[in-house]
């Protein structure tokens, strides 16, 4: 049996089937960012294809930055699931919730969604509103750090807290820095890992992709895989 379903939107956004629960995590954005991929219309559509007709259970925020983000966005999918859950942490939409503490908790019928106040990656973005999370179904946990600093030790003290990773979901140069591979493997020690925030081919002006293909290739460590693919899916 399964234990978790996760779908690729674009970038580092993904949809979560984790029990009976769906959830989006920074899959609404729709900015064109130079180097990154984004929600077009078409994907746009072809994501509430894939969504049940309820809508999902959460939509999660780790942060406002555009490649992660849409306010257009996220008021249309109130619109078109009213009372659908959302959480962010910057005040950008009616009756969201607000992530501001060290620490914050959301519980859905099945799942545990345990969040914590992460540096962003970059010294000019030190200042940036910013949350990991981990998700628990059933003692299984899913670790979606957003995009926290490269080996920040308050994302191995949040995850010392809340117990083993069974699968993380990490941004690409936890892979394709040394340290960051490290960090992965000394620090957090994943049962898996998927690896995102990587543009797809015709927007890879920097050649992320080749770099996180060559990484791959000299793995060693637990299973890992690339999402590089507009709903790209993966069963675990």
């Amino acid at each position: 049996m399964s234990r978790c379903e996760i779908t690729l939107t674009a970038n580092a956004g993904v949809m979560l089937r984790l029990g009976r629960s769906v959830i989006l995590v920074d899959a609404l954005h729709d900015r064109q960012v130079q180097g990154w991929s984004t929600l077009t219309p078409e994907r746009w559509q072809a994501l509430q294809e894939l969504l049940p007709a309820a809508g999902p259970d959460l939509i999660l925020f780790t942060h406002c930055h555009p490649d992660h983000f849409s306010p257009r966005l996220a008021a249309e999918a109130l619109e078109r699931w009213p009372g659908v859950r959302q959480a962010l942490p910057e005040a950008r939409l009616p009756g969201q919730r607000l992530l501001d503490g060290r620490r914050e908790r959301l519980n859905l019928p099945d799942v545990t969604i345990h969040l914590a106040r992460l540096p962003h990656e970059g010294e000019q973005f030190k200042k940036v509103r910013h949350y990991g999370c981990i998700l628990e179904h059933d003692g299984f946990r899913i670790l979606i750090p957003g995009d926290c600093a490269l080996c920040a030790e308050e994302l191995a003290d949040f995850a010392d807290e809340c117990g083993p990773v069974d699968l993380a979901v990490m941004d690409f140069p936890w892979l394709t820095l040394r340290r960051g591979r490290e960090f992965l493997l000394e620090r957090l020690r994943p049962g898996q890992i998927l690896i995102d925030h990587l543009p797809f081919a015709q927007d890879d002006a920097f050649s992320y992709r080749t770099a996180a293909r060559k990484a791959a290739a000299q793995w060693q460590g637990p299973p890992l895989t690339l999402l590089t693919e507009p709903f790209q899916r993966v069963v675990i």
